[in-house]
Order: structure tokens, then sequence, then C-alpha cells
């Protein structure tokens, strides 16, 4: 729970908090997480305290956030009924196609379950969220699989020892603490718009307080890299061209390049290979996207079969996002086209 940890941390992410708007890039496009970012909108209140409680129940009534128990207990009951429920879903889905049209998150959840049981990962998963203290979703099952997947990467690939990773677009961070409790990572760094970073830094004080965290702020290129205890650090857009070439051993983004202009891809593109090590796993799944509906913009459709991809990168998967499809698809209803690609990159492409 956020009351119990440190003042002093809870002081210096207000802190942070307050600053934000000194942050924004007018120029920067909203997309999908434009209601997100609009929310953002807490700068007159001064209390620390009212600040977090705000900002709580922004995170976990979204789609993004984590939805913790308020129990001291977590049972295995309370999972299975979700499950349970989750059946009873997918045997109205069989009868009637107009059940499995609606976008409602409990009929995503219902079929996120039973993929990961076919998965054979259901009871990992459930002791995996349990440690946590959260609720199943729909997000922390995509983000379980995800964290599988690129998990099984490391090991085969034997790419070991205190990892330093990038995510570009990271929400509020879920994935992040699912890779710090599987994965030996030392530096963990978000790119992301400064509300993002908000809802991102919220979580990792509530879940992972023991983590050292540094503020776009505080962001300091000569210290970078020699920290001596785990670190997360929280990023603006612009402030990925400060960080150091042949570095990091993972890069990851899931959605978020489908949301961007074409041209905000490729900068990201070119920095991945710059500072990615030789060899760094880049892992990302996105979604085709048509950006701009408007007449004078023209319409633009993100692709990530086009993206910019490396012509050295030894591509390990490169193919539909399973989850994805598993979660989204009914009677009747097909989804986007959603691409998981991960690859070992050669930052001399």
């Amino acid at each position: 729970m956020v009351e119990d940890v440190n003042k002093d941390l809870k002081d210096r992410y207000c802190k942070f908090v307050s600053k934000i708007p000194t942050f924004k890039d007018k120029q920067a496009k909203l997309g999908h997480w434009e209601d997100a970012i609009k929310s953002f909108n807490l700068y007159s209140v001064k209390n620390c305290s009212q600040k977090l409680d705000i900002i709580g129940k922004i995170v976990e009534g979204s789609e993004f956030g984590f939805r913790s128990f308020y129990k001291k207990y977590f049972t295995n009951f309370l999972f299975l009924k979700d499950f349970l429920l989750a059946r009873i879903i997918l045997i109205g889905e069989k009868i009637s196609g107009t059940i499995s049209n609606n976008r409602i998150t409990k009929y995503e959840h219902a079929r996120a379950l039973e993929f990961i049981k076919k998965k054979g990962l259901l009871f990992e998963y459930l002791e995996f969220i349990k440690s946590f203290g959260i609720k199943s979703e729909m997000q922390t099952i995509r983000y379980f699989y995800y964290l599988k997947n690129l998990n099984d990467v490391l090991e085969k690939q034997q790419i070991k020892g205190k990892l330093n990773f990038l995510e570009i677009g990271a929400g509020a961070g879920g994935f992040s603490l699912f890779c710090f409790k599987k994965i030996s990572v030392f530096r963990y760094v978000i790119v992301d718009l400064p509300e993002m970073l908000g809802y991102a830094a919220y979580q990792i004080l509530k879940y992972r307080p023991d983590l050292s965290v540094v503020y776009p702020d505080e962001f300091n290129e000569g210290l970078f890299g020699k920290e001596n205890k785990p670190t997360v650090y929280f990023l603006l857009p612009k402030q990925i061209e400060y960080l150091p070439e042949n570095f990091f051993n993972v890069i990851l983004n899931f959605t978020s390049f489908s949301e961007m202009a074409p041209e905000e891809i490729i900068r990201y593109f070119s920095y991945i290979y710059k500072i990615g090590k030789q060899g760094a796993i880049f892992y990302n799944v996105n979604r085709v996207k048509q950006l701009s509906k408007k007449e004078e913009d023209g319409v633009i459709i993100n692709n990530p079969l086009l993206f910019p991809y490396g012509n050295n990168d030894e591509i390990l998967s490169f193919g539909t996002d399973e989850f994805h499809y598993a979660t989204r698809t009914g009677i009747g209803v097909i989804p986007t086209m959603t691409i998981s690609r991960i690859a070992r990159i050669k930052s001399n492409n």
C-alpha cells in the first residue's frame, strides 16, 4: 500500500508530479492515451496524500493499472471464481454471437483466462500475481504471457547477468514490475509522455518502493550507468538521445508504436539500433492502425510489418500475436491485425 511507503519517497514523487506541466510537449499527439493523459489534471492539488489518492484511483480504474485486493489474504477461491465466470461467458459465446461482439472488460478477461489455461500456465500465473496481491485482469495476463515469451528467449539465447532494459511507452509500468520479479534486471528505463510517467512511477512507488528511481529532471548523463542498486529511470521522449550507445540488453515496445506518427517511429528506431547492444533482444507487439481521418492530413496507416527494422536482425519469431487474437476474436469478429516480433538486433545495420 502507498500509505506504508516512506514519506520522503512519497514527497519526492509528488514533487515530480507537480513539475509535469513543465515537461509537456505541446506538439505531441496523444492518440490512444488521450483520455488517460487528460485525467492527469491534478496540478492544483497541493497536498501530497490527496495527490496519491487521486492518482491511485485513476490507475486502478483504468485499463492499464493494477487493481489491488484490499484484504489481508488472497485465496485461490477468489481467482477460481473469476475462472468459473470466464467458463460461463465462453459457453455463452458459443450460443450467442452478440456476446462475442462485446468489448466489455470481463469478456476479454474471460478469453484471456481461457488462453492462458490452454497454454498450461493458469496456476503458474495465479501464483505469480498472488505475490503482488493484485486482481487478475486481461492486461495482467497479457503482461505475464509476454514475460514468459521474453524470459524463454533470454534463457535460450543465454543472455544473463545484470540486464539493462528499455521500454518505450510503458503505460502504468506494469510490465516493468513483472520483469523485476522474474528477470535479473538492474536498470529499467521507461521512455514515455510525462503524464504516463506519472502513472508508471506511482505503481513503482506502490509495489516496489525498494527500487531506486530517477525522474526526468534528475537525469544526469554523466552518472547514468554508475548505479549501485536496481534502478528505474523515467525519461521523456526527447531524453532518449542522451542514452549511451551499445548499452541495452533488452528493448521493448507494446502497442505504442502503432499510435505514433511515421517520423516518430523512424526516430525511435534510429536510436534503438544505436543504444542496443550487439545481439540485444528487441521485442515489440503492435497492430495495424489508421492514425488520421482528417481530409487535410490524409490517411496514415501504421503497419508493423513495414517498420524500419535493421536488415541484419536475427529474427527469433515474427508473426501474428496469439494473445491478441485469442482475447479479441469472437463469433463473427476478426480483430485488427497485430504483429509480434522478437529479434536479436545488430546495432551496425
